[in-house]
């Protein structure tokens, strides 16, 4: 797999009058942190991303944790570089996970935000040789299909209703960026959700954008 850097930070439109200025700038550029975005093919092994109903679901879960195409960002939007396993275990992010307010952490990573306990999980269960951009989406897959059931017909049902409160239900229950569809909110005690009208808008111009491409 090819991982192309985007840095985080970019600088343009300045004016350099000296070498130093510029050797010292090159230093700076050259050190950012850096986000890996993964351009996702059809990969025949795992069969659902090849199809678009299952490919929008997964942009939008990442829309809503706010990753997008990025599969090394860790809660708060720190990045990692080591994908040999999750950050907690290659140390890029202490095993007690990253704080937030005055007692709560996290140890979500990758573009699915997979907590610790969730990676460890699914590893026991044959999941995660590595914490690649392919095996993230795999377990993410996992996580859709067979821990809380949502099928491919239940999503081409919501797609032809533009109803996807069956599939937020599920969801919601795995992941805290997606709201219970009867109260609006997380089902997670201090995460904020997306609407779910923004999330089904979201899905759809996924779904159309995966279509014409041929899937």
């Amino acid at each position: 797999m090819k991982f192309t850097d985007f840095a985080l930070l970019g600088i343009a439109g300045l004016a350099l009058a000296t070498t130093d200025c510029n050797e010292e700038l090159k230093f700076k550029a050259e050190n950012k942190p850096k986000l890996v975005e993964v351009r996702k093919k059809c990969d025949r092994k795992i069969e659902d991303l090849c199809k678009a109903e299952f490919r929008a679901l997964l942009d939008t879960i990442a829309y809503a944790e706010g990753t997008n195409n990025h599969y090394n960002i860790m809660f708060g939007g720190r990045t990692f570089s080591d994908y040999s396993a999750h950050p907690t275990k290659t140390r890029e992010m202490s095993r007690r996970g990253i704080r937030f307010g005055r007692r709560n952490r996290s140890t979500a990573a990758g573009r699915y935000q997979f907590l610790a306990r969730t990676y460890h999980d699914l590893k026991r269960k044959g999941l995660f040789e590595d914490f690649s951009a392919e095996e993230q989406d795999e377990a993410a897959l996992y996580l859709i299909k067979r821990k809380r059931k949502v099928s491919e017909q239940m999503l081409e049902i919501a797609i032809k209703r533009k109803n996807f409160d069956p599939v937020w239900y599920q969801l919601s229950k795995e992941w805290a960026s997606l709201p219970h569809p009867k109260t609006g909110r997380s089902r997670y005690r201090k995460q904020k959700s997306v609407k779910k009208e923004i999330l089904n808008q979201q899905y759809l111009t996924f779904y159309q954008e995966h279509k014409l491409m041929g899937y």
